[in-house]
């Protein structure tokens, strides 16, 4: 199976190599993770998207549809970014072929813990399910989780759990407090209609039979969430029981051991359980082998591109920047392509700043006012190249007197604000502070914002940040005489800095109208009015553009429940009502939306609403 790229290391070690424990698992973790970057398969029939393009926090979804109908399950993966198996397992599953149904493939609910392999970045994903919280990342990912969950009949999460539970206490690895090797359930039987003990007992023989080794066998493990005295109260807040108890559907955990050092072997059996409990939902499907898509594979390092330089990742020259340059650097700078990265080949690719290591620069553009000493390349949060940085040119200083001016990121924009002065924002759009012209080491916060709740130490600088004010501490905003208008303060707090700032006036996203373009190549114009209906005579239409008060890419438009990527289009069909939706990119909160009602041949004799509104006129 060949694959396009640039530096061969060498085929992928065969399972029967003996190292020591620790460098085993290091080393089959990363070797898997390369194998399954480099296995460049597209998803069965389906498709796929990215919610949240352009974050620091990409979703990407999958969608397979079977040839004949069924229900529609969702399987989901890497919540927790220190539970490889869970993603890995997730990602293989989107190369199933589908008989019937439909099903929902989330490899990778959490990128920016993946990226770091660690259970959390400001708060656990997996505890945000009991409401709708608004004030991290994290929050934005569980809103589009549940809207996914949603249209489902079933659900199944990948767990990496530590040591093998045990109903009965064996030692410290083999106990009812363990996880690792068990399907979790919230209850047996949940409102005396959902019998989740059933559909686990219904597939533990056939999963086991094959597995000889005991503590490596599956058991079925409920946490008994509901009961007043659960020593698993904390289940409460996770997505398994937001299944259960506000969609009322089946939901079940799959739970492999972080102790088991066999990355692949546990990928392997994750998958042969999920399998299993999906034929429980009545899907049927075809793997594709596991041995087939990891050991063709072949093992290679990245090359990174900057300009015409390249950089490989075995003994890398340094990387010659220039001093006070813009960096923005895409997939392709590391050899993968747009197929690549849609197909989830790639994984959770990043490259990050060493002083910066949770911002990856293939997400966000960087403009450097200090030097910082290397690149670090990762994929699924193993290091696959650190590549010490060479910088020529000066370093600009600020003069004397000068008034300072903020260098900062506005929708992936470079903005130079002097001090005193006002940045202009929409609801949704980000934010990334670089700092001061000419200074250094600069401490800049913005009022109201917490970037890490674990440390507010006031440094807002280099973090994405979403300019929702619904996220920021209220007492911060600076009042205004316009109720639907807010005004933040950016301060400079650089110790023996003077104290300057600038601001940022947010206002709601307004939006007059939707283009669309026909089949025949007719553009309509299509008054956009929030709540109405509209008619529309049935057909294909791509979606163009938007006519609104911000940028286009920061909203996100829906069909119905699928996602509608500008340029994409949608199907209206005799004497069917859509909806059309609208949702800001980077935080999947509602907008508005309006239905689309397919015109009978009486109504199509009269102009449509759309079309007299004229081409053109964006007054």
């Amino acid at each position: 199976m060949p694959f396009p790229c640039s530096v061969r290391l060498g085929h992928w070690l065969t399972r029967y190599v003996r190292w020591p424990r620790a460098v085993y698992r290091q080393v089959t973790s990363a070797l898997l993770v390369l194998a399954a970057l480099l296995v460049v398969a597209r998803p069965a029939t389906g498709a796929e998207f990215t919610i949240f393009q352009g974050t620091q926090y990409p979703l990407r979804v999958y969608i397979l549809e079977g040839a004949k109908p069924g229900p529609t399950v969702m399987v989901q993966g890497g919540i927790q970014g220190d539970e490889i198996a869970g993603f890995l397992t997730a990602q293989q599953l989107t190369h199933a072929k589908l008989d019937n149904g439909r099903l929902i493939i989330i490899p990778r609910a959490n990128v920016p813990s993946i990226h770091k392999r660690q259970r959390q970045i400001n708060v656990d994903l997996n505890r945000r399910f009991d409401r709708d919280y608004n004030e991290f990342y994290e929050d934005h990912l569980a809103r589009a989780i549940r809207f996914f969950l949603a249209q489902a009949d079933a659900f199944i999460h990948l767990h990496e759990g530590s040591g093998f539970y045990n109903p009965v206490w064996v030692d410290n690895l083999r106990n009812p407090r363990r996880y690792g090797q068990s399907i979790i359930i919230d209850t047996p039987v949940f409102e005396n209609r959902i019998f989740l003990a059933n559909y686990v007992n219904s597939v533990l023989d056939r999963l086991n039979q094959p597995i000889t080794t005991a503590d490596f066998r599956f058991r079925l493990f409920s946490t008994d969430t509901f009961r007043p005295d659960s020593p698993h109260a904390e289940q409460l807040k996770s997505l398994t029981c937001y299944a259960l108890k506000n969609r009322s559907i089946p939901a079940f955990a799959i739970e492999v051991s972080k102790d088991i050092v066999q990355v692949e072997w546990k990928v392997s059996q994750q998958l042969r359980a999920t399998v299993l409990l999906l034929e429980q939902f009545g899907l049927h499907l075809q793997v594709a082998d596991q041995d087939t898509l990891i050991e063709q594979a072949r093992i290679v390092a990245p090359v990174l591109r900057v300009g015409a330089q390249s950089v490989g990742s075995t003994r890398p020259a340094p990387l010659k920047l220039l001093s006070y340059e813009p960096l923005a650097l895409t997939a392709e700078d590391l050899g993968l392509t747009n197929a690549q990265v849609k197909a989830g080949a790639a994984g959770a690719v990043g490259v990050f700043a060493s002083d910066r290591p949770e911002i990856n620069l293939l997400e966000t553009p960087r403009l450097p006012l200090i030097p910082f000493r290397s690149l670090e390349v990762r994929a699924d949060g193993t290091t696959l190249a650190s590549i010490p940085v060479e910088w020529a040119g000066t370093w600009p200083k600020a003069e004397p007197g000068q008034t300072p001016w903020f260098v900062c990121w506005h929708n992936g924009s470079l903005r130079i604000i002097p001090a005193g002065r006002t940045l202009e924002a929409v609801v949704g759009d980000q934010l990334v502070l670089e700092g001061i012209h000419g200074g250094k080491d600069e401490v800049l916060n913005l009022k109201g914002f917490i970037a890490n709740r674990t440390l507010n130490d006031g440094q807002d600088s280099g973090p994405e940040i979403i300019l929702d004010p619904s996220m920021f501490l209220q007492h911060w905003l600076v009042p205004t005489d316009k109720p639907d208008e807010w005004l933040c303060r950016v301060a400079r707090e650089t110790p023996s800095q003077s104290r300057d700032e600038f601001f940022i006036r947010i206002v709601p996203r307004r939006l007059k109208a939707l283009v669309l373009q026909a089949e025949d190549g007719r553009r309509i114009v299509l008054d956009w009015r929030a709540g109405e209906a509209t008619l529309l005579a049935s057909g294909r239409y791509t979606l163009a553009e938007a006519w609104s008060n911000g940028a286009r890419d920061k909203l996100l438009a829906l069909a119905g429940q699928t996602p509608l990527p500008w340029g994409d289009s949608f199907e209206l069909k005799s004497g069917e009502r859509l909806e059309l939706s609208l949702r800001q990119m980077t935080t999947f909160s509602p907008i508005s939306s309006m239905t689309l009602i397919s015109e009978t041949p009486a109504q199509s004799k009269a102009p449509a609403q759309s079309e007299m509104l004229g081409v053109g006129d964006n007054s």
